[in-house]
């Protein structure tokens, strides 16, 4: 997976997204694209369940699902359940998907350092 140019890689039928939760927000909503230190792009997203008992992982993924017009099994988290940075997998990629993915990536207000 390459985070390096977007917060997301295609990789045969899979989408893999890099994302930065921050749990405990005011508000559930995208926050837009930051880069860390390293180059890697991720998605900052913020959710109001606290990290406790995977609550906030699932929230992530049930608001992510909504958002990106996907059941919500088509996504599993497969790395970093239990750290902000995650990696999501969502599989049977639509061309639809990646438009919206693409609007995200450029439509953010402005890439910061997380």
């Amino acid at each position: 997976m390459n985070f390096d140019k977007a917060f997301f890689d295609v990789q045969a039928d899979m989408l893999y997204i890099a994302i930065r939760l921050i749990p405990q927000s005011t508000v559930t909503k995208i926050d837009g694209v930051v880069q860390d230190a390293n180059g890697m792009y991720t998605l900052k997203v913020r959710i109001t369940a606290i990290p406790e008992d995977g609550k906030a992982n699932t929230m992530l993924m049930k608001y992510l699902a909504q958002t990106l017009h996907l059941p919500l099994k088509a996504i599993t988290i497969i790395s970093g359940g239990k750290i902000r940075k995650k990696i999501l997998c969502i599989n049977n990629v639509m061309p639809s998907l990646l438009e919206q993915l693409m609007v995200i990536q450029t439509t953010s207000q402005k890439v910061r350092h997380a």
